[in-house]
């Protein structure tokens, strides 16, 4: 919101009770930081889904690949898709490049 500047401390009170301030928060599965930035939760989704990958790399030798399949779209793609409208606009370089990342190695995969 504030690209260059200094943000401002404002003391918010409801009922007299103050509301403190954070600078990232949890919303609906979705880490929202304070300058509407979303590498916090890029990061949780990388590291979620790496994990994933790194097993799924190990069996695919004992596994077939529609079960494969079966297991990517259960395990990797919600990560994925969900609320991606928001994290992946065009304008955000980084964010589609971890994208674009993922989803080679999960062709690499099958």
């Amino acid at each position: 919101m504030f690209p260059n500047k200094r943000v401002p401390n404002i003391d918010i009170f409801v009922n007299k009770q103050p509301i403190t301030r954070v600078y990232e928060t949890k919303f609906l599965g979705v880490i929202i930081q304070y300058n509407l930035k979303w590498h916090a939760h890029i990061n949780l989704i990388q590291n979620k889904v790496s994990k994933t990958i790194g097993i799924m790399s190990k069996i695919k030798y004992v596994l077939y690949t529609p079960h494969l399949r079966i297991l990517h779209q259960s395990l990797v793609e919600p990560y994925l898709t969900y609320s991606c409208i928001i994290w992946t606009s065009p304008v955000k370089v980084l964010n589609l490049r971890f994208y674009i990342n993922f989803k080679n190695v999960q062709l690499r995969l099958s």
